[in-house]
């Protein structure tokens, strides 16, 4: 927990030792999202990481060249490796897809990511080789300049919980959103957990990135640029019509750069 107020968005799974599958038992989406098309989001990563302890987590990731996958620092906490899929929209593999699963242990978290406030939270993780792109499996665009993208449509999608406790799906799913200023998302959170580093988003009817989203890409509808980062929620749960809290990808930029050169 970062705040009184928030949660991070991840999932944590059971995985037993010495298993061949790292497959997550909680199949989850985004809440009140669409089932997404085969190639309609070819950035789209699905992690499976392995902890140190033997159990598991799922997060989301973005493809952002033939090697390096974007993803939220907290993703990496306590990671042993990632089981790492590319060109998915389904959990449970039903005919040939054009799919890539491959596995790393090699990631790289921001130096000066917070736990306690949420605060840096980015980290990329490196391919074990460059990955041959096609036509479902595609980096994402990242942005320039300093926009600060305020009431423009943006795309989240994941495969997070659909609600609070309740059903779940194997699909990948995607909602559309709005940004909103940080100083609105501060009457949530609150300064210490929302800064400049962060992009805030909602939906007035109650679509929302959930538990098992974290890491995962927010992208503007227009072009699919990459904005953000899917960070935290609220710890009133994910289907309260409350804005979700996501790294800045433009604050990032130069970081990423630097250790991926991308």
């Amino acid at each position: 927990m970062i705040s009184i107020q928030s949660w991070f968005l991840l999932v944590l799974l059971w995985v037993h030792s010495g298993t061949s599958s790292n497959q997550p038992e909680d199949e989850t989406r985004v809440v009140k999202g669409e089932n997404a098309l085969l190639g309609q989001f070819p950035y789209q990563v699905l992690l499976i990481i392995r902890l140190n302890d033997g159990k598991g987590a799922l997060c989301g990731g973005t493809l952002i060249s033939d090697e390096w996958v974007l993803t939220a620092g907290h993703c990496v906490q306590d990671a042993k490796s990632f089981n790492i899929t590319l060109g998915a929209i389904d959990l449970k593999q039903q005919s040939p897809d054009g799919r890539v699963v491959v596995s790393s242990s090699v990631y790289i978290r921001h130096e000066n990511y917070q736990a306690g406030s949420a605060t840096n939270d980015v980290a990329v993780i490196k391919l074990p080789s460059k990955i041959t792109l096609t036509d479902f499996i595609q980096p994402a665009k990242l942005p320039d300049g300093n926009d600060s993208y305020y009431e423009q449509e943006v795309i989240v999608s994941g495969f997070g919980q659909q609600k609070d406790n309740g059903s779940v799906t194997q699909k990948l799913q995607y909602a559309k959103l709005v940004v909103i200023l940080n100083a609105e998302c501060m009457l949530v959170y609150g300064p210490f957990a929302i800064k400049s580093t962060n992009i805030c988003a909602w939906d007035r009817n109650g679509a929302s990135a959930c538990h098992g989203d974290s890491g995962g890409p927010l992208v503007l509808a227009s072009d699919h640029t990459l904005v953000g980062v899917v960070s935290f929620g609220n710890v009133l749960g994910c289907e309260k019509r409350l804005p979700v809290a996501y790294s800045r990808v433009t604050k990032f930029r130069d970081w990423i750069r630097a250790h991926t050169g991308v």
